[in-house]
């Protein structure tokens, strides 16, 4: 947990966006796996290799990001 130096408050940070992908059963692990290979490889927006990829649309990607 992080917290605010200035008030000593835990500032809740979000979930990394396969986590929330995955949890939402939007994408399965295999293809989290295989985008997150081409991230590495590539320096793609993991975003934007599940787009590519197929496995995720433009909209599903915007509604959990947002």
């Amino acid at each position: 947990m992080v917290y605010n130096s200035c008030i000593a408050m835990p500032i809740k940070m979000p979930a990394p966006l396969g986590e929330r992908l995955l949890k939402k059963g939007l994408i399965s692990d295999s293809e989290l796996d295989i985008a997150l290979a081409e991230h590495v490889k590539t320096g793609e927006l993991l975003g934007r290799a599940l787009i590519r990829l197929g496995f995720l649309n433009e909209e599903e990607l915007c509604l959990t990001i947002s």
